[in-house]
């Protein structure tokens, strides 16, 4: 019986636990923005128990061949590299590819119009891309480069900035999963169409990875301690 895991916070768990990211975004558990909630109280909302969810959570840790790095250990100038090397390069990369796919996927109509809902999608990725490039260039040339001076611990309000805008970017999340039901072709005439909801589906997880890592990892660490 896992009772005493009932008072920790999702964060706790996905902090200690990397494999838990998974069973968590199958449940739409918000792990990367809402940390903060007591497991007991994400697991009545998500309608799992908490001892299925452990059990889910060990399932996956045994599919792992090597055991996932724990964050909370490494140094925090190997956290800013790899935060800047495995999610914002590639990150940066994908958003530029998603709003390529916005500007070639033809009208999805007979009379050579595009019908409202995917007009709408098309103007939630551009924003979200401009959004998102913007925010990233800014902790890498403000905020990260502060953390790896040793000064994280006066850098609250950037940080609270920060958090804002990563709350902000896991709601237009929201949306465009919403309106995409799932992101499910919203017309299953068009490949091009096909593939942006395939890969903003790929985004999605990817980026609440890297929010988790920042909200939960890199910034209570920088608040806290030096380098």
């Amino acid at each position: 019986m896992r009772g005493s895991h009932l008072a920790v916070c999702v964060a706790d768990v996905a902090t200690t636990r990397p494999a838990s990211l998974a069973v968590f975004y199958r449940h739409n558990i918000d792990y990367s923005c809402n940390g903060s909630l007591p497991l007991n109280e994400a697991c009545a909302l998500a309608n799992v128990s908490p001892d299925a969810l452990f059990d889910e959570i060990e399932k996956e840790e045994s599919n792992h061949e090597t055991t996932p790095v724990n964050w909370n250990s490494r140094p925090l100038v190997e956290v800013l590299h790899h935060l800047v090397t495995h999610y914002h390069e590639p990150e940066r990369t994908a958003l530029h590819h998603l709003v390529r796919l916005t500007s070639r996927v033809p009208p999805t109509k007979n009379d050579g119009t595009t019908s409202p809902v995917v007009e709408k999608l098309f103007h939630e990725v551009r924003v979200f891309a401009d959004e998102l490039i913007r925010h990233m260039a800014k902790e890498e040339q403000i905020l990260f480069p502060w953390i790896a001076s040793g000064r994280g611990s006066q850098a609250a309000a950037p940080i609270a900035a920060m958090l804002r805008e990563h709350r902000d970017t896991v709601q237009t999340l929201v949306r465009m999963k919403k309106l995409t039901k799932h992101f499910q072709p919203l017309e299953d005439t068009d490949p091009l169409l096909t593939e942006l909801c395939t890969q903003l589906a790929v985004f999605d997880r990817e980026i609440r990875e890297h929010i988790h890592l920042e909200n939960n990892v890199l910034f209570p660490r920088a608040l806290r301690e030096t380098n």
